[in-house]
């Protein structure tokens, strides 16, 4: 038996090399179906990017190079997004300020709440990935903190004390 050092699935020996192998217990075995892409699922063999956590072809790397994919299931969007600026969202796409398309149902906040969804479509309205929203939040609690440590004018919450 041999794993595959990708995904852990165990296999026959047998059945993939027609008999046990020297070679095998030296080199890495990787899966028929960890060796398709991640994308359009064609045979790659050992010859692919996982430059952006998933395995992709030569053919699909330039959709993930060019921002075409959503980045919460890494799936590249199939018809090329021409412009930014004339549209916000496109069929089931959604433009991100990180430069990211995301699907519709990808992103939990639209696929809940149908007013999410139009306001998201509206030109009034900044729509912000699941991931870009986690940053923000991050980022809001920061200067949160900040602004608490700024009022502690009598350093009650902010001194590191001396053990007495």
């Amino acid at each position: 038996m041999i794993s595959c050092t990708s995904c852990s699935n165990v296999v026959h020996e047998t059945c993939v090399f027609g008999g046990p192998s020297a070679l095998v217990s030296r080199k890495k075995f990787i899966c028929d179906e960890c060796l398709k892409c991640h994308n359009c699922e064609a045979a790659i063999g050992e010859d692919f990017s996982e430059e952006f956590g998933v395995k992709v072809c030569e053919r699909c790397t330039g959709y993930y190079t060019s921002k075409q994919y959503c980045p919460m299931c890494l799936q590249a969007h199939q018809t090329r997004v021409k412009s930014v600026k004339t549209k916000k969202f496109l069929r089931d796409l959604f433009y991100c300020e990180c430069g990211l398309w995301v699907h519709q149902d990808c992103d939990p906040l639209l696929r809940r709440n149908p007013e999410n969804l139009s306001k998201a479509r509206s030109k009034e309205f900044t729509y912000n990935c699941p991931k870009c929203r986690v940053l923000l939040k991050k980022t809001q609690a920061a200067a949160f903190v900040e602004i608490l440590i700024m009022l502690d004018k009598s350093n009650s919450f902010t001194h590191v004390g001396s053990a007495d």
